[in-house]
């Protein structure tokens, strides 16, 4: 039997690669990445009906190997043989035929976004044996990334070590929404997007509070790294918002913005109010002022906090 595994999700597959093998009971290979057809071939037992059977898993081969030729000559063995890829060009005429032929079992493995993520929290939960009280799926899958307005693509392997987490906690009982915000940290991605939201809502009270609270989460108890590290995660964000902005300038629509940027439309409407609320000059301004910072603070003992929030002081006013 021969199947194709495409699609992102690295977590399903390989939770569906721990299956099959579970369910064959027979010697398991592992290719990565092979040039030539021949190095998938010699893990293969041929056409032979006296070879003991193999689960052949080969990595990232289809896009650098001639996939029609290949198929034919493993066609008739005994092994399994599974593809595993992230994507084909569904463009090209080769990937159209493999795709259709019948001798292919197909499975695409996307990664689950917003309410199917929570329905995949929910699952994988009664996998270990316990279930969410109302809202508390919805907070881990927020702690994990969710902004409630994109289609984030998550860490499912992330994910699962923090349901394991909560599983030992558990012991028998129903998992609160005060549970999950007392055992799992927000990620550093939904942290910084509180910055920037409040930064473009002009809300110093707010911007000061998050801020103090990424710095209080970081770990490590020296305050110039921890400002550092802050300055160097914004700058990111910033650079990001630049460039959208300028996107925007020249008249880029949202098909275009989606090509250059991989954006889902939900990203791309959050990053629209952003670049709106956030004058690009002054992003501009600031991007350079953190980047003399951080030389700064590397090379000296000046005072990390002030000069920083001076900075982003700059970017309210």
């Amino acid at each position: 039997m021969i199947y194709l595994l495409l699609g992102k999700d690295s977590f399903g597959k390989r939770q569906f690669l721990t299956e099959l093998a579970a369910s064959l009971k027979s010697e398991t290979v592992e290719i990565d990445s092979p040039l030539e057809e021949r190095e998938v071939l010699n893990q293969t037992s041929g056409g032979s009906l006296f070879a003991s059977s193999k689960l052949v898993i080969v990595h990232n081969a289809l896009q650098k190997i001639e996939a029609m030729p290949l198929l034919n000559k493993i066609a008739k063995t005994a092994d399994t043989v599974v593809f595993v890829e992230t994507s084909l060009d569904k463009r090209k005429k080769e990937t159209k035929e493999l795709l259709a032929d019948k001798r292919i079992h197909l499975k695409e493995f996307e990664v689950p976004t917003g309410s199917a993520f929570i329905n995949w929290i929910e699952l994988r939960a009664k996998k270990f044996g316990f279930e969410f009280e109302r809202g508390a799926a919805q907070e881990l899958a927020k702690r994990l990334g969710d902004d409630g307005r994109t289609q984030t693509e998550y860490d499912l392997w992330q994910a699962d070590s923090e349901i394991q987490k909560l599983n030992a906690f558990a012991d028998g009982k129903k998992i609160s929404k005060e549970d999950v915000e007392k055992l799992v940290a927000e990620s550093i991605d939904q942290d910084i997007f509180k910055v920037t939201n409040a930064i473009a809502d002009r809300n110093k009270e707010l911007t000061a509070k998050y801020l103090s609270d990424f710095i209080e989460r970081s770990p490590g108890t020296d305050e110039k790294s921890k400002i550092i590290n802050l300055a160097a995660v914004l700058a990111e964000q910033f650079r990001g918002l630049y460039s959208f902005a300028s996107m925007l300038a020249r008249g880029a629509g949202d098909a275009e913005i989606a090509s250059l940027t991989g954006f889902t439309p939900g990203r791309i409407f959050v990053y629209k109010k952003l670049s709106r609320s956030i004058d690009p000059k002054k992003l501009l301004i600031a991007l350079k002022k953190i980047e003399a910072l951080d030389v700064d603070l590397k090379t000296s003992n000046a005072p990390a906090s002030l000069e920083f929030y001076m900075i982003i002081h700059g970017l309210i006013k």
